[in-house]
């Protein structure tokens, strides 16, 4: 890195490069014309004198055919007269060994011719790797398989024609099969000589008269399309990573590219593309960096997606260590017209999500009421269809190779999502998925916290065990309910949704500072008793409020609604409750929902001075003591969703 200067002006620039192998191209064309023009011109051209090697060849085949037939001719008498007197015997065995022998030096001359024709053109061919029109493979390969004939035939000396001596065993039969096929090669090669020749001359002379120019023309247009390539790609691609490796996606700072090629537009709108994507990733991944907690990172990653896709909900689902099912950690929506079902749970023995947890990629459905056909929807998705959303997008999340939950974005139109929004969803779950992990991790550790202690300073008061869970159900249910509420007094946003359904399980923990005695008490506590019990909730709001203040440096309200919930809750809509006697709306709302509750469960349930009330009888309860005790608004609402509480009852019972 120290010497990171110097080096730069010793090294070799681009265009001095391009220049560099221009100049080499010119010097081999050059080179290989003058070789071409002393091969083709100046010397005798290689393909007249194999011809010449050729037509001797072929004259020495021909002059072997003939011993051939004489060879015949002495195996034929040979069977016709077995038995002939010695002299006529002599006088066949002199002529087979005179034919033997010049049969030999034929052999060996063609042989000779061959082996020159075969080097020639081992020769040429290394020549002609750097010439244009060089040796046809073809022409080579037929030298060979005329040069192995030979030396086949060579063999016959030794297998076919023995020794003088024993002429007698001559097989004409093999002598036949090794002489034969070179007459038909020799003739082969030669029509190949001829076209190869008139081949190369021809396109040599053309070549020369009319490609010098138009070569130098051509290197000249390429130097400078290499020149201005350089120049304009390469500097802008230059110029382009170097902004991205140092995190700046300001496209301002590129240089002005007049794009005359579509090449050079491509890559101007590539790197733009890509520069926009990279600034658009990191406003998101620093946007969802600045929550502390799963619902902010959702809230502020949706407003920062919407920009870009054509998102109307994003869902968190965490997978349940098991793979068999997801569950809802966060959802956002564009607009809160129908409550949202929190904590749902997603079956993945099928459909789309059971598809991207098997593949683990992502899924696009462009059209769930197709999808989801007549029957029950596969994968969960029946709530999400029931509130209007018509196409999704699933992406994986993974940390460290683990796929621990899916990003769902969801649009209120069909076909929404392709293959540009798919990688750029890609992309998204990549810069965020280690953020939404621990901010994941985070909540569910705290929630389990949170709601272990409560259950814990629960088991003092209430021999129920799912009591907790059963008010927490109870009192989101009726959070959700005032997302849509048309009166301004009742309506809730999604965050405070979030912070009752979180925080409410924490009401009573003042509790732990009260003693069991007063707590386990099986009949009614005496005023000195109750004075102390009524002291739970400003203990457990004055814990709550300690807390507030640690995380004050934060600059976020955490906690605030549980330190309402805990201090209000056992306020009285006719103003006659404590611990600050609030009246009517003046309590806050939050801590009005969890009394419903809290209220409803208490009758509902066993406990240690009573035994439960049936549903209907609590119900009845509710409704005498609406406009006193409790907020009348919620109760009515609460009570129009009796199929729910009835289905939380029995499921937490």
């Amino acid at each position: 890195m120290k010497t990171h200067g110097k080096n730069r002006s010793h090294a070799v620039s681009y265009r001095m490069l391009s220049a560099l192998l221009v100049t080499v191209a010119l010097l081999l064309l050059c080179v290989s014309l003058f070789v071409r023009y002393r091969f083709y011109v100046r010397y005798d051209p290689l393909f007249t004198r194999h011809a010449g090697l050729i037509d001797e060849l072929m004259a020495l085949q021909e002059n072997a055919r003939y011993t051939v037939r004489i060879f015949d001719n002495i195996e034929t008498q040979l069977k016709l007269y077995e038995q002939m007197d010695d002299q006529r015997f002599q006088k066949l065995k002199t002529a087979y060994a005179e034919k033997r022998e010049l049969f030999s030096s034929n052999l060996q001359s063609m042989s000779g011719i061959a082996d020159q024709l075969r080097l020639d053109s081992i020769a040429f061919r290394k020549i002609s790797r750097y010439l244009p029109f060089g040796l046809e493979p073809e022409y080579a390969n037929q030298i060979q398989t005329v040069f192995l004939s030979l030396s086949d035939m060579s063999q016959a000396i030794s297998n076919s024609l023995p020794d003088p001596d024993f002429f007698q065993n001559i097989d004409m039969e093999d002598l036949n099969r090794r002489v034969e096929p070179l007459g038909a090669e020799l003739k082969a090669l030669r029509d190949m000589t001829d076209r190869q020749s008139s081949l190369h001359n021809s396109r040599f002379y053309r070549f020369v008269e009319y490609s010098m120019g138009t070569l130098f023309l051509l290197m000249m247009l390429f130097a400078f399309l290499v020149r201005r390539i350089l120049q304009v790609g390469v500097g802008y691609a230059e110029k382009s990573i170097d902004l991205l490796s140092r995190h700046e996606y300001d496209l301002s700072r590129l240089p002005t590219v007049n794009s005359r090629f579509r090449e050079e537009k491509e890559l101007v709108r590539q790197m733009g593309a890509v520069l926009e994507e990279q600034a658009f990733l990191e406003e998101v991944k620093n946007a969802a960096g600045r929550g502390y907690v799963i619902e902010d990172v959702m809230e502020n990653l949706f407003r920062h997606i919407r920009e870009r896709m054509p998102v109307d909900r994003i869902d968190l689902l965490r997978i349940n260590p098991d793979n068999s099912t997801a569950s809802t950690v966060s959802t956002v929506m564009k607009e809160y017209s129908v409550p949202i079902q929190q904590n749902q749970t997603y079956d993945l023995a099928e459909g789309p999500m059971k598809k991207c947890l098997d593949n683990e990629k992502a899924v696009i459905v462009k059209d769930l009421e197709v999808e989801l056909g007549d029957g029950e929807p596969p994968g969960g998705l029946a709530q999400v269809f029931r509130q209007g959303i018509r196409s999704v997008m699933i992406l994986p999340l993974f940390l460290n190779g683990f796929l621990y939950a899916f990003l769902v974005f969801g649009s209120v139109k069909t076909a929404q999502y392709g293959m540009q929004e798919e990688q750029l969803g890609k992309n998204i779950a990549r810069e965020i998925s280690a953020l939404l992990e621990k901010t994941l991790l985070t909540k569910t550790m705290f929630s389990k916290l949170a709601t272990s202690f409560a259950e814990l300073v629960d088991r003092k008061d209430i021999e129920t065990g799912f009591h907790i869970q059963r008010m927490v159900a109870y009192a989101t249910l009726i959070a959700q309910e005032l997302v849509t509420h048309s009166d301004p007094e009742y309506k809730l946003n999604p965050q405070v949704v979030r912070d009752i359904e979180n925080n409410a399980a924490i009401h009573d923990i003042g509790k732990v500072a009260i003693p069991d005695v007063i707590l386990k008490k099986p009949g009614k506590l005496d005023e000195a008793e109750w004075e102390i019990m009524r002291t739970h909730t400003s203990v457990g709001a004055d814990i709550l409020h300690e807390i507030r203040d640690e995380l004050e440096i934060f600059r976020q309200n955490f906690y605030e609604v549980a330190e309402n919930i805990a201090r209000y809750h056992h306020e009285r809509w006719d103003g006659k409750g404590y611990p600050e006697g609030l009246q009517g709306c003046g309590i806050p709302l939050e801590a009005r929902i969890v009394a419903v509750a809290d209220v409803f469960d208490a009758v509902s349930s066993k406990r240690a001075y009573k035994e439960p009330w049936p549903l209907e009888d609590t119900f009845s309860e509710l409704e005498n003591i609406s406009g006193t005790h409790l907020d009348p608004v919620l109760v009515s609402l609460f009570l129009s969703k009796k199929m729910e509480i009835r289905e939380i009852f029995n499921r937490l019972l």
